[in-house]
This record gives C-alpha cells, structure tokens and sequence, in this order.
C-alpha cells in the first residue's frame, strides 16, 4: 500500500505513492471509511423482511430477510454494543413485521444475501488467504460475521434463526 497525505494541493506526506498498483480490499476498505464519515451515524443501509402471499395476518411461504449490505445487523450481545453506533436490531425489525399485523408464518424465515456475491473468491486473491483473514463478504452480514472469534461462512442462517427467536418472543 501507498500512502499520499496533501492540503490545498500540498504533498505533506508521501510513502511508495508513486508505486502503481491494481485495486485491492485496501482501496475498498478506504473507501467504505470516507463513505461511513461522510453519512451521519442516522444513516442506514436497508435490511428488510419481504414474503409473496400474505392472509389474514398469515404468510403463506416463507419469509425472506433481506440484507443489502448493511455492516451492523445484531441479534444483540457483545456485537452490538462494541459499535460507536447503534446497531441494525433484529429485534427491532421482528417488532416491526408484528406491527405489519403478521401474527403467523408457515413457511421459514430465510436469509437472502441475492444482492452481492457471497464468496471470497475475488480476482487475485489466495486461496488459503480469505477465510483465515477476512469475513465472508455478503448482504446480509450477522454480528459481523463472526462467531466464537471465528469468521463464519453461512451469516445468514444465523441472522435467520436469531429474527425466528425475536418473532417468536
């Protein structure tokens, strides 16, 4: 990585910043940091439950928790309460279909991550390297994708069963 520090035009510090490199998960990472201090902490990036039929306050199927790459979905813990912002609750959400009138679903509650890739297979990327090192990129992202100190790979059935709880609580 390269570093280039400037003020009105002014170089006040440089390191290998005139290497010419190809984008990397550096890049994204400063990239994602200028956005987030760019947004107030109000910001939100959407997680939502959507379902095809619903009845007389029942869905008919399945219900789908949808993440669009929100960082902060929490079912609560120690998560949630190690951000400098509040956290996407699941249990806010699981209040909020209740609110919808939902009283019953027959199907399942079902994590979508449809919106990004759900894989650590990014073009140069090692192959022992990701798991090891990185959480799984996804949508739907659950308590930043770590479990027990170690990076899981399937976040959204974990998101899934924590709203099942919320909901039935």
């Amino acid at each position: 990585m390269g570093v280039s520090v400037s003020e009105a035009g002014e170089s006040l510090y440089r390191w290998d910043a005139r290497q010419k490199r190809p984008p990397a998960s550096v890049e994204k990472l400063l990239l994602s940091m200028a956005l987030l201090d760019h947004f107030p902490d109000s910001a939100r990036i959407a997680t939502s439950a959507s379902a095809g039929v619903v009845r007389d306050s029942v869905v008919d199927g399945n219900l789908y928790l949808l993440g669009r790459g929100d960082p902060a979905v929490s079912g609560g813990g120690r998560f949630g309460k190690s951000l400098p912002f509040r956290p996407t609750g699941l249990a806010r959400l699981a209040r909020r279909i209740k609110e919808a009138g939902i009283r019953r679903i027959r199907g399942r509650v079902v994590g979508s991550t449809g919106y990004f890739a759900h894989d650590w297979w990014a073009p140069g990327w090692r192959p022992y390297f990701p798991a090891q090192e990185v959480a799984l990129p996804s949508a739907l992202t659950y308590n930043g994708n770590v479990r027990k100190g170690r990076h899981i790979r399937r976040p959204e059935l974990l998101a899934a069963r924590s709203l099942t709880k919320k909901l039935e609580a």
